[in-house]
């Protein structure tokens, strides 16, 4: 038996291992392998739960969630220096 938890492990077993559940960001529901492997699945957009639930409008911004995610996440291995950014520093601040 599984149970739904709110952070990225989305399911815990009695053991509080990791559970055999993924989530669905559009809907927010959790997920089998099968509904990953269902045509309706769409990973950010839509699970075969949601799919009919969401209007094109919504799917759109789901997809571009999801490209925002994805360069996000590609590049948050990468560290970048650019020559023309000047870091500043604010000055500390007295507390009273």
């Amino acid at each position: 038996m599984n149970a739904f938890v709110f952070d990225s492990r989305v399911s815990v077993d009695h053991q509080l291992a990791e559970g055999n559940y993924e989530q669905c960001f559009a809907c927010r529901r959790p997920i089998t392998d099968e509904d990953i492997k269902s045509k309706d699945y769409e990973e950010g957009v839509s699970c075969p739960r949601c799919i009919n639930e969401t209007t094109e409008e919504q799917r759109s911004g789901f997809n571009e969630r999801q490209r925002q995610v994805t360069l996000g996440k590609a590049t948050q291995s990468k560290t970048y220096r650019r020559k023309d950014v000047v870091s500043i520093q604010r000055p500390a601040y007295k507390t009273l």
